[in-house]
């Protein structure tokens, strides 16, 4: 049996999760008592607009739980974040609140990590449980696409990932503001490990991903992490190079064989191609101007409004970070 470490955080992005965050922290506590000698968990409520705060409240006189509230909902990405810079640990486990991400792997994770001397133990999807025929086919195409342009592997990847404190601080050190902890932890690289495990169906509530905000975090995921999509006008602009220099030639060979020039349909056909292109170009254009004018505000991407047993005078900033 690998020996029990100290100096542990768990970390759980909570939002409205006031029903099952109770039954998650017991468990978690149950599986870390195992291989790990001091233990604490951070939960980050998401702005939260049901009891959650309250319950997290409760399980602090009774577990070693500390919290941070966010003024409002800034997203789970941002909790992410707000929770890995205020956890001083040398190990940091993530999880998501609502046990899809398995407790009974913890021991597992943690006995590699020491096997293998890794920085990052990766927990890698071996199902997708419950989920619907469209999800699975859209998150496919985005797995597929983000690796083709980015070469950043993520296909079966998860948020559930054991990392130390040299993995945190390299995090740490990227200060943009679209985030994308699934790319960025990746992007980092350094040893790594890998464990599987089976996605568990929630006990009690339902998924808070709406189909519009996951298109929005993979918009925002391939825009962050490439530039490739801004060579798509290039490739457009000699397409239609190329299909003006063959109309000529086939015009001045018609012109010299005495043959009327015909085709006004297809010239019709491709000024409004060319039109669509050019708007879906400006289009791309306009993405990465969007995110060159976010970074560029220098807001924070999340603002702290409570903080239970966390220590506020020895944080620069209490109401905001970064």
């Amino acid at each position: 049996m690998a020996k029990r470490v100290d100096n542990v955080t768990v970390l759980l992005p909570a939002f409205n999760e006031e029903n099952g965050i109770e039954n998650a922290v017991s468990e978690i506590c149950n599986y870390l008592s195992q291989c790990c000698r001091k233990y604490e968990i951070c939960i980050v409520d998401d702005g939260s607009s049901d009891n959650t705060w309250e319950k997290i409240k409760y399980l602090s006189t009774i577990f070693p739980v500390r919290g941070i509230r966010l003024s409002r909902n800034f997203g789970k990405e941002s909790a992410l974040r707000a929770g890995l810079e205020y956890v001083k640990t040398d190990y940091v486990l993530i999880m998501d609140s609502d046990l899809q991400h398995p407790p009974h792997v913890i021991p597992e994770m943690f006995k590699m990590m020491s096997e293998i001397d890794a920085d990052v133990i990766d927990g890698i999807k071996e199902e997708r449980g419950n989920e619907s025929l469209i999800y699975k086919i859209l998150s496919l195409s985005f797995y597929k696409i983000f690796s083709k342009l980015t070469n950043i592997n993520l296909q079966h990847a998860s948020d559930f990932k054991l990392l130390n404190r040299k993995a945190i601080d390299a995090y740490l050190t990227m200060t943009e503001r679209t985030l994308f902890f699934r790319g960025m932890s990746a992007w980092i690289g350094f040893k790594r490990g890998y464990v599987r495990y089976k996605t568990h169906e929630r006990l009690v509530g339902s998924s808070k991903w709406s189909t519009s905000g996951l298109i929005n975090l993979a918009r925002n995921a391939i825009i962050s992490f490439s530039s490739s999509l801004l060579h798509v006008p290039t490739y457009i602009g000699l397409f239609f190079c190329l299909f003006a220099f063959v109309v000529i030639v086939e015009s001045v060979y018609k012109k010299f064989m005495n043959q009327s020039a015909e085709g006004f349909p297809t010239v019709i056909v491709m000024l409004g191609i060319l039109g669509g292109s050019i708007l879906i170009s400006l289009g791309i254009i306009g993405e990465y101007l969007a995110k060159i004018y976010e970074e560029v505000k220098r807001r924070p991407t999340y603002l702290i409004s409570e903080e239970i047993n966390y220590v506020k005078s020895k944080r620069k900033n209490n109401s905001n970070s970064r």
